[in-house]
């Protein structure tokens, strides 16, 4: 997928085996200095004025940030894809 297919603000929850995983191998939330687990990929677009286009930015975050991040895109916050919980 690229940036122009995002249509907007987008998050939403890992299957929890995914959460599990990302745990056990240590990964947590990327927002600074934030040491949560991860449970929430988040996904915006932005322009560049560096490379004079379109980016878009993924981060993996705990659900305080994700809280965070829904309420100042006004995005909500989607469930797991099916099949993957």
């Amino acid at each position: 997928m690229n940036a122009a297919s995002v249509p907007a603000p987008l998050a939403w929850r890992l299957p929890p085996a995914d959460a599990a995983r990302m745990a056990a191998e240590g990964r947590h939330c990327e927002a600074r200095p934030c040491r949560e687990p991860v449970t929430v990929v988040t996904w915006r677009k932005f322009q560049s004025k560096a490379a004079g286009r379109e980016l878009l930015s993924e981060r993996l975050v705990c659900e305080a940030h994700a809280a965070r991040f829904a309420a100042r895109y006004h995005a909500e916050i989607e469930d797991a894809p099916r099949g993957e919980q």
